[in-house]
């Protein structure tokens, strides 16, 4: 049974609060004051500290997932030694430890879970790719908008892991088309071409306007020419 231990004169008495081989309350030890005994209940193996599983330190503790360390069974008080830490968050990861959870960092995609198996976690945090219009390495290395895109890639923790505001410029003036990246034409009466870029204003454009031909009159063609005088005809 369970041994109790109480004060008498100054020293420790350690009794027996059950009846059994000694009456109930009857002194089976004494210690003198500034001295120290330690018992140990043969038969009755020490529970499993924290952070570690199993039926008892005889038996064999192993650390919990997300821990790492091990529990030798000992002949003293508290009956083991050793202990199991918390791993840290794996790389491309952050968070308080392993155990507690780790969320993989912005522009990375994936998850971290704890094992018993060393190192101790399970981590598919991966660096996404940079999305549609952008180029680059990948989103933590950094995206930039293609040419003729305007806007930034930043990385989230959020899925997808980033923002991309990157979309397609629209002609600029004296030229027609759908936008930029799919082509724009210098408009009638202007010669030149548009060229898509990767910097502000993301196109650049030598569309400018044709001077009225021979024998016509005027600012130019897109305001309008005539035939001079004593020809015929029309620009």
């Amino acid at each position: 049974e369970t041994l109790t231990q109480v004060r008498s004169g100054g020293a420790l008495v350690v009794a027996t609060p059950f009846s059994g081989s000694y009456r109930v309350g009857t002194k089976i030890m004494k210690v003198s004051t500034g001295r120290a005994v330690q018992i140990a209940r043969t038969g009755h193996a020490a529970g499993c500290p924290s952070n570690s599983a199993g039926s008892n330190v005889a038996a064999g503790c192993f650390c919990g997932a997300g821990y790492s360390g091990t529990i030798a069974e000992t002949q003293v008080h508290p009956y083991y030694s050793g202990s199991c830490s918390a791993i840290s968050c794996p790389a491309n990861s952050n968070g308080a430890s392993v155990p507690s959870g780790c969320n993989c960092n912005a522009g990375y995609a994936g998850v971290v879970t704890a094992t018993t198996a060393d190192p101790f976690y399970s981590s598919t945090c991966s660096a996404v790719a940079c999305p549609s219009n952008s180029a680059g390495a990948n989103v933590p290395a950094g995206c930039s908008c293609n040419a003729g895109y305007s806007g930034a890639v930043s990385a989230s923790t959020a899925s997808p892991g980033y923002v991309s505001s990157c979309s397609a410029v629209a002609c600029p003036s004296n030229s027609a088309g759908a936008n930029v990246p799919a082509g724009c034409s210098c408009n009638a009466g202007y010669s030149g071409s548009v060229a898509a870029l990767t910097s502000t204003p993301f196109f650049t454009s030598s569309c400018s306007t044709v001077a009225c031909p021979a024998n016509s009159a005027g600012v130019d063609v897109p305001a309008g020419c005539s035939c001079t005088a004593g020809y015929s005809g029309s620009v």
